[in-house]
């Protein structure tokens, strides 16, 4: 629960307006953290311009869904690329890897990409149970309302986008170790 906060506060603090950083950590903590809490605080402005790198990542789970989200810093789209994922800085961000993430989000600034991976147990015919997993891309925006995109989108997102792929090598084996792994239970 702790890391999960922490990796909050910590994207949270990358976003490229403070309000919005206030906005996103009390809502997600629902009030627990603000900008005063202990660990907190706000970047300066000549702080922020410092910040650059890849785009970060945060993740939660709930029930039998985990989500990992893709974030970009608020030098991201004044580079007019994006360094690939936790590389911290790159001489030649990807403009391949920015348009792929403004792809997903439908250009709108303020959404982030999502990878998602459910868990259900199935019957076979023979009556055996059997885990099933499914992927799903969607996107969150900054009131934290989740938008799942149908599994024809998610396909073509799953096989074909940059962002979505690192995602998913970065969280895939994670995630359904999470969410109880391959064995029916």
């Amino acid at each position: 629960m702790l890391k999960k906060i922490l990796s909050i506060a910590v994207m949270s603090s990358l976003f490229s307006s403070g309000a919005l950083a206030e906005d996103l950590l009390a809502k997600i903590t629902n009030g627990a953290l603000s900008d005063t809490s202990k660990g907190v605080r706000l970047l300066s402005a000549e702080e922020e311009k410092q910040v650059v790198g890849g785009y970060v990542v945060a993740d939660f789970g709930s029930g039998n869904e985990w989500y990992g989200i893709a974030l970009y810093t608020a030098n991201e789209l004044q580079k007019g690329g994006l360094c690939g994922l936790g590389i911290e800085n790159c001489a030649a961000p990807s403009a391949g890897r920015l348009q792929d993430y403004a792809e997903i989000v439908n250009n709108t600034i303020g959404f982030f990409p999502v990878y998602i991976v459910r868990r259900s147990i199935k019957v076979s015919d023979l009556g055996r149970p059997y885990v099933l997993f499914n992927y799903q891309v969607g996107m969150l925006d900054t009131n934290m309302q989740l938008y799942k995109f149908g599994s024809t989108t998610s396909s073509i997102y799953l096989k074909n986008n940059l962002v979505i792929k690192e995602l998913q090598n970065h969280f895939k084996t994670r995630f359904e170790s999470n969410l109880g792994g391959w064995y029916a239970r």
